[in-house]
């Protein structure tokens, strides 16, 4: 009877670890997803408050937008790295955890570009989406992609905005604060990537790893950039 219970308790234990472990069977740290599950509401509830502020339609309608491209970014991205998941819906989830970079950078863009003249603001959504509307063909299509490959292009993308830096100085709308906080974002942006593609600092492997450090840093980068939104919406009110 003793060695039936053992029998079963050891079973548990290892149906439990191997349901901690990631797609490229490595155990999950203890932390993984949890700082996008815990920033996902307040994400949300920015982007609600963007929205009710917004002076006009299309700006509402840019902000719904990014709202739309962070709740999908940050809740997606809970759901896919804390969930025990099957392996058909956690290759799905995989799949649009990796195309939610590319429209988060899209989707912050969309209202920042109200900052500009009509033109300017329609160049830049149409560069932004279409350039991001390829890389989410290739990213679908080859989801065993190598790190360095979609972490380059997720780089490459963000760095990409920063062209319109120079027309958001000299507008009304934006001016210096909104590059320096644009710029801080995009920075913070970019050292996630390059830790995640390095998968080092990795301090506490079993609790708080690499990737942790590589969501605090999107989180960070997105504080900075849903505040640039933020002054362009007061700027223009």
């Amino acid at each position: 009877m003793q060695a039936a219970i053992g029998a079963g308790a050891g079973k548990s234990a290892a149906i439990g670890k191997k349901a901690r472990l990631d797609v490229h069977g490595r155990a999950k740290p203890l932390t993984r997803g949890w700082v996008h599950a815990i920033f996902s509401p307040l994400a949300m509830a920015a982007c609600i408050v963007a929205i009710c502020l917004a002076p006009i339609k299309g700006l509402k309608a840019a902000c719904s937008v990014y709202l739309a491209s962070s709740c999908l970014l940050f809740i997606n991205s809970a759901c896919y790295h804390i969930g025990n998941w099957g392996k058909r819906l956690t290759d799905v989830l995989r799949r649009i955890d990796h195309a939610n970079i590319f429209l988060l950078i899209a989707g912050t863009y969309t209202p920042l570009s109200f900052a500009l003249p009509f033109m300017g603001r329609v160049i830049v959504i149409s560069v932004m989406w279409g350039t991001v509307a390829l890389a989410l063909l290739v990213n679908v299509l080859w989801i065993s992609a190598p790190r360095w490959l979609y972490t380059s292009t997720y780089i490459v993308i963000g760095v990409a905005g920063a062209s319109i830096m120079p027309f958001l100085w000299l507008s009304k709308w934006a001016g210096f604060i909104v590059v320096i906080l644009t710029a801080c974002g995009g920075i913070l942006y970019i050292a996630g990537g390059i830790i995640y593609g390095a998968k080092k600092p990795d301090p506490w492997p079993k609790v708080f790893g690499f990737h942790e450090i590589f969501h605090v840093f999107t989180v960070l980068g997105y504080a900075c950039e849903i505040t640039a939104v933020f002054w362009v919406i007061c700027k223009m009110r």
